[in-house]
């Protein structure tokens, strides 16, 4: 224990002597500021559109009443227990995880991150999770792309919350077509047994299962399915927004 206090004061010394030296910026103002989160405390409040109070306790729809599952969730109950995704996909939030997604703006992983972890702490003791695992790319995806932003985020997550995160416990079977643009029932369609997953990283794990966006849950609960197929005690989901 000693040894990691050690290096824990090292690291945030470390931290704060980069900071100081190469100061980041406000997306919004453009005035320099400190932490991962590159959104000041000035424009907070007005920039970053959160996700409303009022949401499904399971798959978080927003306009909900938050003590019953919303009409979706009833009639196709998901596999899943309930999805953590703080910001509302709305400009300027939607519009940087378009720009790491399709841009390539790396730089901006350190900021949906620390979006994802608003009450993150809370949430996984309440859900019991001992690991992460990244929604995957199918290989000719990951290939164009050049990285896989959902475990670019998920190790950020990890690191803060002392979680192992495990990119080969769950694959792409299939490439699928982007689910922009998709009706619901089509979207299901598109993800069904896309996903596999690895029995031997995954049996008896309580899995928080982590993505940028969750719009209608499809993606998510396919691979949920897969997850618990493979043995998982339970899945939750972690996104930085939700449609």
């Amino acid at each position: 224990m000693q040894l990691l206090s050690f290096r824990d004061t090292v690291r945030n010394r470390a931290k704060t002597l980069v900071e100081l030296l190469y100061p980041v910026h406000c997306l919004v103002c453009m005035q320099p500021m400190a932490g991962p989160m590159r959104i000041c405390p000035a424009c907070r409040g007005e920039a970053l559109p959160l996700r409303p109070e009022r949401r499904c306790p399971r798959c978080a729809r927003p306009d909900c009443d938050p003590r019953e599952l919303c009409g979706r969730c009833q009639r196709h109950p998901p596999g899943f227990r309930a999805v953590h995704a703080p910001g509302a996909y709305r400009d300027p939030l939607a519009a940087w995880i378009r720009e790491l997604k399709y841009g390539g703006q790396l730089g901006l992983v350190a900021t949906l991150a620390a979006v994802a972890e608003e009450g993150l702490g809370d949430w996984l003791t309440a859900h019991g999770c001992d690991l992460l695992v990244p929604v995957p790319l199918h290989p000719d995806r990951l290939a164009e792309r050049g990285f896989n932003q959902a475990l670019l985020l998920a190790r950020h997550l990890g690191r803060r919350h002392r979680l192992p995160t495990r990119a080969g416990a769950l694959r792409r079977t299939r490439p699928t077509p982007p689910q922009v643009g998709l009706a619901d029932r089509h979207r299901a369609a598109n993800v069904r047994n896309a996903f596999i997953a690895s029995a031997r990283r995954v049996a008896g794990r309580r899995i928080a299962l982590v993505d940028d966006v969750v719009t209608t849950g499809a993606t998510a609960d396919a691979a949920t399915r897969s997850l618990l197929e493979a043995g998982a005690e339970s899945v939750g989901i972690i996104a930085v927004a939700r449609a």
